[in-house]
């Protein structure tokens, strides 16, 4: 996968907040907010949740909002810290936005996603591999959340 590629979920968006973790930009014509994860270190779900605090005030209303989160560029893990971090990032996005789609490089990511998430029942959480169509899921253009190269 080379460098364009994985930056592609960003074109568009205007950048708002950079960490040594994280890119975060806004679409606000598609009401659609992206989280690059960067392929540096663990996170803390609170740190997270503190750094989208500072964020959402540029939102008109959150609620509305469709979050694209590209972890395709993070380090594969799979530790119980990791895990539950995780399990934390994503019920507070269910709960603070309107769809979460998350864009993973492999069918092992798929598999991964799908075994963490309670709430895979939710029309909300999308799990995809081709970052045009978690774009549309996110942006609320694609109701399914079944992605065919998943």
């Amino acid at each position: 996968m080379n460098e364009r590629s994985l930056h592609s979920s960003l074109a568009g968006f205007e950048v708002v907040e950079s960490n040594d973790r994280f890119d975060i930009g806004l679409d606000p014509s598609q009401a659609v907010m992206v989280m690059r994860r960067k392929p540096v270190g663990s996170f803390n779900a609170l740190d997270v949740v503190m750094m989208l605090r500072g964020v959402t005030p540029l939102m008109d209303d959150p609620a509305h909002w469709g979050v694209l989160f590209d972890s395709r560029e993070a380090i594969g893990r799979s530790d119980s810290d990791f895990e539950h971090e995780s399990r934390r990032m994503r019920t507070y996005l269910l709960e603070t936005f309107a769809r979460l789609a998350i864009l993973v490089r492999s069918a092992a990511g798929v598999m991964q996603v799908r075994r963490l998430s309670t709430k895979l029942h939710d029309e909300r959480l999308g799990v995809f591999r081709e970052p045009a169509r978690a774009r549309a899921f996110a942006a609320g253009r694609v109701r399914s959340n079944a992605d065919p190269s998943a």
